[in-house]
């Protein structure tokens, strides 16, 4: 999938309620700005609006696209709480899903849509497991 079929995904998450997979509150997208490169959101609980350049989430897909599984903190170095925005928008997508490895949350690539838009679902362990192992090695 490239970029800007990224962005396509995304637009379909535009209007629903985004869980955060962390402790974060949760967004929903209010637009998909692709002439500003932009994402707008709100927040949840607090109606704070944020937003989000395009070129943070090209980072983070990118290393999804090359990696098993991605620390989306690390990719960002060290955004803190402020990462779990991409975080939770990336992981309410159909074809993401979220692991642990070394007790830290994990975004990774399912290669199918195993579920619907604006929902998260956490790997399966069998399949998790796997990921883990090359972590090791």
């Amino acid at each position: 999938m490239t970029f800007d079929e990224l962005l396509n995904e995304i637009d379909k998450l535009v209007g629903l309620e985004l869980k955060s997979i962390a402790r974060a509150e949760g967004v929903e997208i209010t637009e998909v700005d692709r002439e500003n490169k932009m994402i707008y959101m709100v927040t949840l609980e607090k109606r704070k609006k944020k937003k989000w350049g395009f070129d943070k989430i090209e980072l983070i897909w990118e290393e999804l696209c090359n990696e098993p599984a991605v620390h989306v903190e690390s990719v960002l170095k060290g955004s803190n709480s402020s990462r779990s925005q991409p975080e939770t928008i990336l992981a309410n997508l159909p074809s993401v899903e979220w692991l642990k490895v070394n007790k830290l949350k994990h975004l990774s690539l399912s290669g199918d849509s195993t579920r619907k838009y604006g929902t998260v679902q956490k790997m399966d362990d069998s399949k998790a497991e796997k990921i883990k192992e090359k972590y090791k090695n």
